[in-house]
C-alpha cells in the first residue's frame, strides 16, 4: 500500500480514471486478498513521494491505530462498489 506525501497520482479501476493527490493512499486492496491481488493501474501524473507498507507494515499499522484501519477498510469497500 502506498500513501502520497507529494505529488498526483492516476489510478485506472474498472475502466475509469481517479486523480490522487497527498494525503491519499493506493494499492490497500492487494494487502486485503490473500494472493495480493491487485485491482488497478496507477501512474504518476507528477513527480511524486509516497510512503510504502508492505503486509507485515500495514499489519502493524492498524494493531496500533485501529482508528486509521477503520477508515482504510471504509474506503476499500467504497471502491469495490
Amino acid at each position: 500500500m502506498f500513501f502520497v506525501v507529494e505529488g498526483a497520482v492516476e489510478v485506472e479501476a474498472r475502466e475509469s480514471w481517479r486523480e490522487l493527490g497527498p494525503g491519499n493512499f493506493f494499492g490497500e486492496l492487494a494487502l486485503l486478498t490473500e494472493d495480493g491481488t491487485r485491482t488497478a493501474r496507477v501512474r504518476a501524473k507528477t513527480d511524486v513521494r509516497c510512503v510504502a507498507f508492505d503486509r507485515a507494515g500495514f499489519e502493524n499499522l492498524v494493531r496500533e491505530h485501529p482508528d486509521i484501519a477503520a477508515t482504510l477498510l471504509e474506503t476499500a469497500l467504497t471502491r469495490l462498489d
